[in-house]
């Protein structure tokens, strides 16, 4: 009953995570198969992978984001080309309620960011900024951030879509 009130309330107020329309075409397996690893992707781009291990179902991967621990999720599903979702605070907490498992079950990677030395100031929406361009340029994911936000997350999620509107897709908190 939870997630279909918070499926309706998220559904009325428009900020859906994912729709039907963007699980429609997955990636076949041969096609993920030949393409580069995200540790070795990470790795290129400068950042050391610290651990390889699992969370919510996926595969995921951390790694340190100048000074701050930073991990990638793979996703569940078949995967959506570039689609993926950024959870700003508190990872895995709310993760039924806020569509987390769905989006990796849809085909989404999850991202994160850890950090609490800045609390979103100047400098840790500058550092969310900096990520950000990381997770769409030297990754290649698409320019629209999928958001998701909750008591703290809230904060950070509506402090970096008002800075950087143009890399918001969705906010969902």
């Amino acid at each position: 009953m939870k997630k279909l009130f918070l499926g309706l309330v998220i559904g009325l107020i428009g900020v859906s995570v994912v729709s039907a329309a963007e699980t429609a075409a997955p990636v076949p397996a041969a096609t993920v198969a030949a393409k580069e690893t995200l540790e070795a992707k990470v790795t290129k781009a400068g950042y050391q992978v610290k651990k390889v291990d699992r969370f919510l179902g996926g595969r995921r991967v951390q790694f340190m984001f100048q000074g701050e621990l930073a991990w990638i999720v793979e996703p569940t599903g078949p995967v959506q080309p570039g689609k993926w979702i950024w959870v700003m605070k508190w990872p895995g907490a709310f993760a039924d309620g806020t569509g987390q498992k769905d989006a990796l079950a849809r085909g989404y990677h999850y991202m994160y960011l850890d950090d609490w030395t800045h609390i979103m100031n100047d400098a840790g929406v500058k550092r969310a900024k900096d990520f950000y361009e990381f997770v769409t340029g030297s990754l290649g994911f698409q320019p629209k951030a999928n958001l998701i936000g909750m008591s703290w997350g809230g904060f950070y999620s509506t402090r970096f879509a008002s800075s950087y509107p143009e890399c918001v897709g969705k906010v969902c908190l």
